[in-house]
């Protein structure tokens, strides 16, 4: 009974594919670190275009009231025109912040979906090498 060469023909350990798969190890944690700094930035900019939608709307509402009330309109809906159309650049404003929210939010589940995807491969490879 030769146990050694039984063992040897039993376990097939081959070095270079152990190291492939260590550098894809490395090379998934290097992609998980710049996603989760991907997904800080683009959470800061949609903080940031959340913050300037609050100050836009805040201005819009101001101007629209002081505008309505100088208007000098036959009635309340002539009023409301004049006052909707002297706000229209703060308008403008608010729909282009409202977009850019709205981008950034999609932008940022595909950012978390790409990481999950990521955790995913990475486990996988982790319990192939038995770590």
């Amino acid at each position: 009974m030769n146990i050694k060469k039984n063992l040897s023909q039993e376990i097939n350990f081959v070095y270079e594919e152990s190291f492939l798969d260590s550098d894809e190890l490395h090379i998934i944690n290097k992609k998980m670190t710049e996603l989760i700094l991907n997904m800080r930035r683009l959470n800061y900019k949609i903080a940031k275009h959340e913050r300037n939608l609050s100050e836009a709307t805040v201005r819009y509402k101001r101007k629209y009231r002081e505008s309505f009330f100088t208007a000098e309109g036959k009635n309340d809906s002539h009023k409301r025109m004049i006052a909707e159309i002297e706000c229209e650049d703060l308008e403008a404003i608010m729909i282009y912040e409202e977009q850019m929210i709205k981008e950034l939010i999609r932008m940022s589940q595909a950012t978390r979906t790409e990481l999950e995807t990521c955790k995913s491969l990475g486990a996988n490879i982790r319990q192939e090498l038995n770590l």
